[in-house]
């Protein structure tokens, strides 16, 4: 070995030696105490026993000598009265606050992890609703286990449970029940609004009538109509709603809102009363119209006088009244007393297909007779028959009326020979007057009878 190579050994001798150096001369933790970092003493509260280094961790931060604190009955506080030494994290889980607002390490669990004194929260029994008869004081799970509702509809509070978890009143579901005589199904909401007691049953109970909703124990409730206790309207006013005394036009009982009741959709109903009435602003109907209410002019079938809608007092119930003039007279019917009938040509010769026209005069009397006449002309003969009918004719000037009717000879009209009536009748007057057609059909002549002419007169009434 030479010089060099002697030197190199050396060298590396010094270096294993300077390695060794820590841990050789590191200290031995005493009896109850180990060996940690400063860091891994901090989290789990460890104390430290000694300064000197007892060895590194794997990163070279030096290690010293720990021990656990130590617990003994004087230094350690004990939590007041009411107060229980748990974890951090026990408290949160069962909703545990600090014993008096302060934090005071009471002991470490297994884990070396410090405890403190906590305490359930304040419950004072003045601020504890009772739940009322028939409602018991549960948690919200244990209600919805059971299918109970909300007692009343109300979420109050009425204790906390060893968890400290809220419990509320709740209740079975009820039976809805028909509502009293005297008693409406209103929401309370509609009852409230309008000021409406509740009826109850026999126990003093309130009565529910309808399901809003069932999960959240809304429902409709018996009110005791104001019908039974309304006040009623001083003398001389009347319980009407805000638009029907507009429409009448009257005014608020002594000026003042006086509620007397509510209409079919929950309005309030006030006392009004006529204006009062003055000689200048009411005014007079007309020369030939009278002061009416509407049903009596109606009644009497009166129209508005001059068209015109003009106000001129109330009734004794209070409806107003307006100017209404008579109508016209209707004129009295004249009864028919006479009636007869005159046909021309008496003979006429025509053949199947062709056109004829015949001229009628009727007459009656007395002259001042009106009404309506319908005319039938029909053609009979031994089993043919061919009817002619036409419209109405109205009778409105004095007799004669004369009036030309035509009729077509059917083209299959067989050769035979017809007797001819023509007749005019109404009610129980009649007039009768014949005559003939002779058909030509080759080889053959025919008479034909325009039989069965009945002109009616119908009475119609007549304004003059």
């Amino acid at each position: 070995m030479n010089c060099r190579d002697a030197t190199i050994v050396t060298l590396l001798i010094g270096v294993i030696l300077l390695l060794l150096i820590p841990s050789i001369c590191a200290a031995v933790c005493p009896e109850g105490c180990f060996c940690a970092t400063e860091e891994e003493a901090k989290k789990y509260g460890y104390v430290l026993c000694s300064k000197e280094i007892c060895g590194y961790d794997q990163y070279k931060n030096p290690m010293y000598c720990y021990k656990k604190p130590s617990v003994s009955p004087s230094p350690t506080p004990v939590c007041p009265e009411g107060c229980t030494c748990v974890t951090e994290e026990e408290a949160k889980k069962y909703g545990y606050v600090l014993c008096q607002g302060i934090q005071k390490i009471c002991g470490y669990d297994q884990y070396q992890k410090p405890l403190y004194c906590y305490q359930r929260p304040s419950v004072s029994p003045s601020p504890t609703p009772v739940c009322p008869e028939g409602c018991t004081c549960v948690t919200e799970e244990e209600a919805k286990k059971y299918g109970y509702v909300l007692c009343q509809g109300i979420q109050k509070i009425c204790g906390y449970d060893q968890y400290q978890k809220p419990l509320y009143c709740y209740e079975k579901p009820v039976t809805v029940k028909e509502c009293p005589t005297g008693c409406a199904c209103l929401s309370k909401d509609e009852g409230y609004k309008r000021n409406l007691d509740f009826c109850t049953d026999a126990q003093g109970n309130l009565i529910r009538c309808e399901v809003i909703d069932a999960q959240q124990g809304i429902y409709k409730y018996c009110f005791r109509t104001v019908e039974e206790e309304k006040p009623s309207c001083p003398e001389g006013c009347v319980c009407l709603t805000a638009a029907e005394a507009k429409e009448l036009g009257y005014e608020l009982c002594k000026g003042e809102k006086i509620i007397c009741g509510y209409d079919q959709s929950g309005n309030p109903m006030y006392c009004y009363q006529k204006p009062s009435a003055t000689p200048t602003p009411t005014p007079v109907c007309g020369e030939g119209c009278v002061c009416l209410a509407v049903d009596e002019a109606n009644k009497l079938g009166f129209a508005l006088c001059r068209g015109e809608k003009i106000f001129c007092g109330y009734d004794e119930y209070q409806k107003p009244r307006y100017c209404y003039a008579r109508t016209a007279p209707v004129a009295k019917a004249v009864p028919l007393e006479s009636l007869s009938v005159e046909v021309v040509p008496e003979n006429i010769t025509a053949k199947p297909g062709d056109t004829v026209t015949y001229k009628i005069k009727v007459e009656w009397s007395p002259e001042t007779w009106e009404g309506t006449m319908d005319l039938t002309i029909a053609i009979t003969a031994f089993g043919f028959e061919k009817t002619f009918e036409y419209p109405s004719i109205p009778v409105t000037g004095a007799p004669p009326l004369v009036q030309q009717f035509p009729i077509t000879i059917p083209d299959n009209a067989p050769p035979l020979v017809y007797k001819a009536l023509v007749k005019q009748g109404f009610i129980f007057f009649s007039a009768t007057d014949e005559t003939n057609i002779t058909l030509k059909v080759p080889g053959f002549e025919a008479v034909f009878a325009v039989a069965g002419l009945v002109a009616v007169a119908y009475l119609v009434r007549r304004r003059r």
